[in-house]
């Protein structure tokens, strides 16, 4: 993944809200799995982040490519 940001400043900025987002998606998979009564590593990162965009509509979590 490339850092769109030019400025040293944005991109420390851009690099903690990517950051920030995977930790997010992490906390919301560990949710899933002790709710589900499942084991955390058998569910996908990339799966859970599709599931977790597809379920929120709006802006908030409209990602550019």
């Amino acid at each position: 993944m490339t850092l769109r940001s030019k400025m040293p400043e944005l991109v420390r900025q851009e690099f903690w809200g990517l950051l920030m987002a995977h930790s997010i998606v992490r906390k919301m998979m560990a949710q899933a799995a002790l709710e589900g009564d499942i084991d955390p590593a058998s569910i996908s990162y990339c799966s859970s982040v599709e599931i977790i965009c597809s379920s929120q509509t709006g802006p908030v979590l409209a990602f550019s490519p």
